[in-house]
């Protein structure tokens, strides 16, 4: 299987300190949205349902549905300006199919454009249209009827005259084929809106024969499509959700969920809220109708669907609030009464039981699902770390992740969650894999520093991250780039220095090795000290402005993984913190506690500037007193902790006052009685 590497919250974009956050959600006033991370989360949250993805899900049903349409508008056209067009376009044609003259035509359709502008102004400005004359009236001589009557019936609409309206878009329906090619699915769809605006304010036996005569109407705007007539602005596959809408007003759940299903299959984006509106109706119904609605295939997948995405966004305003685990109980409840066991959606069944608490039933519904069905494997996979069987739970997980229908957003978490089955096995290295291959980098890092030993993620890098030593760091696989800069840190960290370079990235491996160079320099006993002073200088001046690169931990004390911009909990903590009684399965091993207690990283944030000015006080004491140069060194290393550390900075001031007292820095520092600036 191809991995994709996605690191999605953050990218190096200069040496260290400046990231750029590339998330899903909005930033923060105070930083960015942090990623979710696994390492620290208890068992219950590992534990729960995975969450759907609701126009996924939809996407999925829709699939098996064979559309006779296809829809046309996009949500980024306006209907008015697609309805422009379409006159723009067709009333030409329709007058040079009649033979009228070119230069004719375009005088008849510059004064029909002028009509629709003045009714669309007019309509725009809210005007008192009772007092206005009839913009039909000024309609110009040769205008085919199928345009004039259509026109007509558009004005009387605006006007709120719907019987007259109703009469002249029947007028065009009336008309000769020939003579009603472009504008009889526009007529028959406004028809079948006039019928439906009057059946949803009305009740009784006047509103069901209007619901039905606006379902007659939206039909044969299909029906007129399917025979031909021009169909410019897509209302065939718009005529479907009106429909459907219809049906909604009769209380017809399941055709009007097929119809919102075709016309998701047709391409109409809109159809998807649709659904979801529709579903959220179900939720206020008796268990008694909900049974009754489960043997209906489309209502089934689409409900389903609903539950296992908890109902998308918004959930809590469309549904006052109710708990998505209590309706998915109630939905599988309803299927198990309603004797579904169908094969196809057993594994979607299976979620939603699992998502309701049912787990029984849910086991029940995974045996029935195909084997190789991502979403059942997950589940069934979830069901035996319920059981406390953590291998068993991981062959599953794994024979999921196998799969090439998983959706990534699922991929994602599926590895997330294997990290933590493998860490609760004690088997690190896999932790490591499934938190780099899902790109949780900040759960990787976590295991590389705090719980696997130098020689354990050494061999992990050796086998899994292994690259050419003069390959750029442009052309590595960015996986191989980050765990072997973070191996190189925690090396130089604990004095191996000639090992750690060989995983420095090539534009940070020349200059630790000069880095190195300098140090050993300095230590050099048989060189003139002057010389030891000026590499130990470079060496200090060197891990001042590189110390990130070169020994920064990657969590916490110093957070290199945000540039050492921001302070997060200490892992460590928040992974011991889990109770072994929320944690269960999850909580940390013996051996991992023994590794978390032992193997701890730097105690100081920014620790490696302490050492930057250790080696400045080596250098210096191996210069002369009352010497400008030691003086600069000694004000300069001072200075690097002052603001964060006076009290580790002061034996440097008071080595510049007492052992540079008369130089202008010395003097300068006595009469400020601190560094000067």
């Amino acid at each position: 299987m191809t991995y994709r590497w996605r690191p999605l919250w953050f990218r190096r974009l200069e040496r260290g300190v400046i990231f750029s956050f590339v998330l899903a959600g909005p930033l923060l006033a105070c930083g960015p949205d942090f990623p979710e991370t696994y390492y620290d989360r208890d068992g219950r949250q590992l534990l729960a349902a995975p969450e759907g993805y609701f126009a996924v899900e939809i996407d999925r049903v829709a699939r098996d549905i064979l559309p006779t349409h296809r829809a046309v508008v996009t949500l980024d056209q306006k209907f008015a300006a697609a309805n422009w067009a379409a006159d723009a376009i067709e009333l030409p044609r329709a007058l040079a199919e009649r033979g009228v003259p070119a230069r004719t035509a375009q005088e008849i359709t510059d004064a029909y454009g002028e009509s629709r502008r003045q009714l669309e102004a007019t309509k725009g400005a809210g005007a008192d249209w009772c007092k206005l004359p009839e913009l039909a009236k000024s309609l110009p001589i040769g205008l085919p009827m199928e345009f004039a009557a259509y026109f007509r019936g558009a004005e009387h609409w605006a006007r709120g005259q719907v019987a007259e309206a109703r009469e002249n878009w029947q007028r065009v329906l009336q008309l000769p084929a020939a003579e009603r090619h472009y504008r009889s699915t526009w007529s028959a769809f406004m028809l079948g809106r006039t019928w439906l605006a009057e059946a949803e304010l009305g009740s009784g036996p006047e509103a069901k024969q209007a619901c039905d005569d606006a379902v007659e109407n939206f039909r044969r705007v299909r029906t007129l499509v399917s025979e031909g007539c021009a169909d410019p602005l897509g209302l065939a596959v718009a005529s479907l959700g009106w429909e459907a809408r219809a049906e909604l007003a009769r209380g017809a759940y399941a055709p009007a969920i097929r119809l919102y299903l075709e016309q998701q299959a047709a391409g109409d984006p809109t159809a998807l809220e649709s659904l979801r509106r529709t579903a959220t109706r179900l939720i206020t119904m008796s268990t008694t109708e909900l049974t009754r609605l489960a043997g209906d295939a489309g209502v089934r997948r689409v409900f389903t669907a609903y539950l296992i995405a908890r109902g998308g966004p918004r959930y809590d305003e469309m549904t006052d609030g109710q708990w998505p685990e209590k309706l998915a109980q109630r939905w599988a409840l309803a299927l198990k009464e309603a004797g579904v066991q169908t094969l196809p959606e057993a594994d979607r069944l299976a979620w939603v039981a699992y998502e309701g608490g049912l787990f029984a039933l849910a086991r029940d519904w995974a045996a029935l699902a195909p084997a190789d069905s991502p979403e059942a494997e997950w589940i069934r996979a979830k069901l035996a770390l319920r059981d406390g069987n953590l291998a068993e739970g991981e062959k599953f997980m794994r024979s999921a992740l196998a799969t090439t229908a998983l959706i990534e957003p699922h991929r994602v978490r599926l590895e997330a969650e294997l990290g933590r089955v493998c860490l609760a096995q004690n088997d690190f290295a896999g932790a490591l894999s499934a938190w780099m291959d899902g790109g949780q980098w900040e759960d990787a890092a976590f295991v590389a520093e705090h719980v696997m030993t130098s020689r354990e993620l050494a061999c992990y890098v050796d086998r899994s991250a292994k690259v050419a030593p003069t390959t750029p760091s442009a052309e590595m696989d960015p996986r191989a780039r980050f765990i072997r800069h973070l191996l190189a840190r925690r090396l130089a960290r604990t004095g191996k220095a000639q090992e750690a370079a060989q995983y420095f990235p090539p534009e940070d491996r020349a200059r630790f090795v000069t880095y190195t160079a300098d140090v050993q320099g300095g230590f050099d006993a048989s060189r003139p000290a002057a010389e030891r002073a000026k590499a130990f200088w470079r060496a200090a001046k060197t891990v001042r402005e590189y110390g990130m690169e070169f020994l920064g931990t990657e969590l916490d004390p110093d957070w290199a993984i945000w540039g050492g911009n921001y302070a997060l909990d200490p892992t460590v903590q928040a992974r011991l913190g889990i109770p072994v009684s929320v944690g269960g399965i999850f909580a940390p091993t013996a051996l991992e506690t023994a590794r978390l207690q032992d193997q701890g990283t730097a105690s100081v944030r920014f620790h490696y500037r302490y050492r930057a000015a250790e080696l400045a006080w080596w250098a210096a004491s191996l210069l002369p007193n009352e010497s400008e140069e030691t003086a600069m060194i000694l004000n300069e290393a001072g200075g690097w902790l002052k603001y964060r550390d006076p009290s580790a900075a002061r034996p440097f001031y008071q080595a510049l006052v007492i052992r540079c007292g008369h130089t202008e820095l010395g003097e300068a520092a006595t009469a400020k009685r601190w560094f000067p600036d």
